[in-house]
């Protein structure tokens, strides 16, 4: 358990920042949960799943579902009028489209060179997740082949792997996750700042426990690409939630996080999810293209 969480965390901070590019957090959630919930019927089919399950086969406006601001706002937490605005901007640049029915992320934007390579990147971090915890024991066995099957569908010799498979799949994954954390926290910037404290206390995978390691408060701007003064303030109120703990060292993970019984019920919960995740990647073949490529 101590070492897929390790891997786990250590992929998740790593697919959010990769899908962050730098970015505003908020907008990158944003731009996340609304077009989880546009590719809600590609998921729940499995022939549109491989029609567009290769990086250059992105799915079209008319097989994709709107989504209402109310429905991300709630998703995400996030104030109603804060996602309002926030997707009215995003929509001027051209990152959404508005519908009588709700938001859809643009065609444009998921047939970007830009995007394309954002989603290479975290299917090739994923790939490397599942070798992670395949050399360290840390899954439990998972059939290769499934029931459903990429076939002759998506090309298995690596000419045309199933990269927007894989990211509609992994995106749930990171969807329950930010949710879970924020379910605790209150807030998704916080959610992310608390996962950074803990990659950063933590000894790598391999290593042996020991003492949590503090992080200076400008080593989190940086990772963040925050304002000291954000970070400070949003460490302030994880402090007093007893989530974090400050000192001239640093910061480290608080009781609240350390030594609450709902922390070992949190790592039970993500190991399910991953489990979840595999299995899924499993039976719509993508662990299959992994072992042919």
């Amino acid at each position: 358990m101590r070492r897929l969480s390790r891997l786990s965390l250590d992929y998740l901070v790593d697919s959010i920042e990769l899908s962050r590019a730098g970015g505003d957090i908020i907008d990158r959630l944003l731009i996340a949960a609304i077009l989880d919930a546009n590719v809600a019927p590609v998921k729940q089919d499995v022939g549109l799943q491989f029609a567009y399950g290769a990086l250059d086969d992105a799915p079209p406006e008319g097989v994709r579902r709107p989504v209402s601001i109310n429905a991300v706002a709630h998703s995400l937490r996030l104030p109603f009028e804060t996602v309002r605005r926030r997707v009215a901007r995003l929509a001027r640049q051209g990152v959404f489209v508005m519908t009588p029915r709700g938001v859809l992320v643009s065609q444009t934007r998921l047939e970007s060179p830009a995007f394309k390579a954002l989603s290479l990147a975290r299917y090739e971090r994923l790939r490397r997740f599942y070798s992670d915890l395949t050399d360290a024991q840390a899954l439990p066995p998972i059939p290769i082949a499934g029931s459903e099957t990429v076939g002759d569908v998506i090309d298995l010799n690596g000419v045309s792997p199933p990269v927007r498979v894989a990211n509609r799949v992994l995106a749930e994954y990171l969807m329950r996750c930010i949710e879970a954390v924020t379910s605790r926290v209150g807030h998704p910037v916080d959610g992310l700042l608390l996962l950074h404290v803990a990659r950063a206390n933590l000894p790598p995978d391999g290593e042996a426990a020991g003492p949590l390691v503090p992080v200076r408060t400008a080593v989190l701007t940086d990772l963040m690409a925050l304002s000291p003064e954000i970070v400070r303030r949003r460490l302030l109120t994880l402090e007093r939630a007893g989530y974090c703990r400050r000192s001239r060292e640093g910061t480290v993970l608080g009781p609240a996080v350390v030594e609450h019984p709902a922390a070992a019920a949190l790592l039970q919960e993500n190991a399910g999810n991953i489990e979840r995740l595999f299995n899924r990647l499993a039976r719509l073949g993508v662990l299959a293209a992994w072992a042919e490529s």
